[in-house]
């Protein structure tokens, strides 16, 4: 049988395939080829960020009426190499800062100012200073004060009560902003209970109690400060440190200092420029007057220098004005 070469060629060529083929198979049974398998990994989520309530911004008048001196005094060490602030003092690069809250602006003398402050008109109100200190080169552009500003409200405000401080007679302080409150619902309606009781009593008794509960008067003021410690009035008092002695003898600060002035004449210590507004109210320091002034210096004598805000709680202004009675001779007596 004659086999022809194109018969010959398919058929090894079908050889080769089943070769192949076997090949493959038989490898597959004798290596075992286990495929990996896939592990799924748990991937948490993001946490989720919680949203950012900014702090509510308070006005200016707010921050101004509860700054110190104190404070602003630490503040200022950053003025010194360019301001003295003292009475008298020289100008330096910049001039001499003493007595300048609510006078005119570029004014003192023997300071050349530049032609830009030269030419602002007007005073320095503590809304003026606020914004001249943010930013100098940009409230009065072209001017020589080469100091970047200060940009925390906080300091600015330390730092306008403490030139407030070493001001003859600066202007009141600006009033807070008065925040309105929201209304409120309409209340639910109310049942009339009827007639009230009638009590039969003494309408002198009825006042005599509620006096009592209002706790005012005079009586009530000095049973407080007779009952109260004056070492406790001597921790409160580390408040006023800063800007009075209160020993013997002691030097004038900022304020005078509050040896032996209860029952005295008010601004009557020798040596110490009162302001305007205490030299024009008469009298001696009673206890009520105290009391009162120490409560809320600014509502007692309007334009005062003393920028301390005032002892609201009644224990602690009790206490501190015990420790001013310890700290007089012969103090009148409680009533």
């Amino acid at each position: 049988m004659n086999v022809s070469l194109l018969e010959r060629l398919g058929l090894g060529a079908l050889v080769c395939a089943w070769l192949i083929y076997g090949s493959n198979f038989i490898g597959n049974l004798l290596v075992q080829v286990d495929e990996p398998e896939v592990v799924a990994v748990r991937v948490a989520p993001p946490p989720v960020a919680e949203p950012v309530v900014p702090e509510p911004e308070v006005d200016f008048a707010t921050l101004l009426a509860a700054a110190t001196p104190d404070a602003g005094a630490r503040v200022y060490r950053r003025c010194v190499a360019c301001h003295t602030i003292e009475e008298g003092g020289p100008h330096r690069v910049g001039p001499n800062l003493h007595n300048i809250v609510g006078k005119d602006i570029a004014a003192k003398e023997g300071f050349n100012y530049s032609g830009v402050l030269a030419g602002l008109e007007g005073s320095w109100t503590h809304e003026r200073l606020d914004a001249f200190l943010e930013n100098p080169s940009g409230y009065a552009p072209g001017n020589r004060m080469t100091f970047a500003g200060l940009r925390n409200a906080r300091e600015r405000a330390d730092v306008i009560a403490y030139l407030r401080a070493n001001t003859d007679d600066p202007p009141p302080l600006p009033e807070p902003e008065v925040v309105t409150p929201t209304a409120e619902p309409d209340p639910p309606s109310i049942v009339d209970p009827g007639p009230p009781e009638v009590i039969d009593e003494p309408a002198t008794e009825v006042m005599e109690e509620a006096a009592a509960v209002e706790g005012g008067g005079a009586g009530s003021i000095t049973s407080m400060i007779a009952a109260a410690s004056a070492d406790d009035g001597q921790r409160v008092y580390r408040r006023c440190v800063a800007c009075h002695t209160i020993d013997e003898g002691g030097p004038h600060r900022v304020g005078p200092n509050l040896h032996n002035i209860v029952g005295k004449d008010i601004a009557s210590k020798d040596g110490y420029n009162y302001s305007n507004a205490l030299k024009n109210v008469e009298g001696e320091w009673t206890y009520e007057k105290l009391w009162d002034f120490i409560h809320d210096p600014r509502g007692f004598a309007p334009g005062n220098k003393m920028t301390f805000a005032g002892i609201k709680r009644d224990d602690e202004l009790a206490a501190v004005i015990a420790y001013l009675k310890e700290n007089t001779e012969s103090p009148p007596p409680l009533e």
